[in-house]
C-alpha cells in the first residue's frame, strides 16, 4: 500500500543541540539517560532502546560513547521519536569530560489505497492537521529542552536566565 512519511528536524533549520562538560562524573548520562527519556516521554521501557554503549578501558583516561532514543505515538500518523548521544572521556579519579548531543523528529505516516483518499488527506493535512502536527512539534521540542534543562542541573552548569 503506497504512504506518504513525512519527517521533520525538533530544531530545523539546526540538527541538534549540544552540550559540553568538564568535570566530575562525567558518566552520570551513562546511567541515567534512558531515566530521561521515560520520564520525558511518559513511555513504557516498550518504546525505549539503547542503541550503543561503546567503552575502551585501556587506555587512560577510558572514553565511553552511547546512544538512546525514545518514541512516543501522538496519534494513529504521528509518533515523537528523542535521541540522546553522548561521547566522553573519564578518568581514575572520577574526573573527565563529556559531550551530550540531544536530537528529535516528528514522524507522520499515512497510508493511502487510490488517488481520491490521497487528495482528501491532503486537503485535511492542510487545512486542519498541520496545525495539530506544529503542537506536536512545540511540546516536543520542550520536552527535549527539558532534557537539556536536567542534564545541565545535574552536571552543574546550568545557566540562570
Amino acid at each position: 500500500m503506497p504512504k506518504i512519511e513525512m519527517r521533520e528536524d525538533l530544531f530545523a533549520p539546526g540538527r541538534e543541540i549540544s552540550i559540553q562538560f568538564n568535570g566530575k562524573n562525567p558518566l552520570w548520562i551513562v546511567g541515567n539517560a534512558m531515566r530521561l527519556l521515560r520520564d520525558t516521554l511518559k513511555v513504557s521501557a516498550v518504546n525505549l532502546r539503547e542503541d550503543k554503549i561503546k567503552w575502551d578501558v585501556l587506555g587512560d583516561p577510558a572514553s565511553f560513547y552511547g546512544e538512546w532514543r525514545g518514541l512516543r505515538t501522538e496519534d494513529q500518523w504521528t509518533r515523537t521519536l528523542l535521541k540522546i548521544r553522548c561521547q566522553g572521556k573519564h578518568g581514575k579519579d572520577g574526573y573527565g569530560s563529556v559531550t551530550v548531543w540531544l536530537r528529535g523528529f516528528i514522524l507522520t505516516t499515512y497510508e493511502h489505497n487510490n488517488p481520491i483518499s490521497l487528495l482528501l488527506w491532503k486537503i485535511y493535512n492542510y487545512s486542519f492537521y498541520h496545525k495539530q502536527r506544529r503542537a506536536y512539534l512545540e511540546g516536543s521540542k520542550g520536552d527535549l529542552l527539558s532534557i537539556r534543562t536536567q542534564i545541565q542541573e545535574a552536571y552543574g552548569i546550568l545557566q540562570e536566565a
